[in-house]
């Protein structure tokens, strides 16, 4: 796992990931566990609970 700010260094990731809930921090968890370079964003710090699956958003999805 990165230090906080050690990402501002490295350009380049094999798999970038937009969101990190539960879905996307389980599956950087895992690629990073298999040793590939992953990038998470998100608007927000994690954790927090502004997450899709936490609000009226994901009902809007069906």
């Amino acid at each position: 796992m990165h230090e906080k700010g050690s990402v501002k260094s490295k350009r380049n990731f094999e798999v970038i990931i937009v969101g990190a809930g539960s879905m996307g921090m389980a599956t950087g968890y895992f690629l990073a566990k298999k040793g590939v370079d992953v990038l998470l964003v998100d608007s927000f710090d994690p954790p927090h609970v502004n997450t899709a699956s936490s609000s009226a958003a994901w009902w809007g999805r069906f």
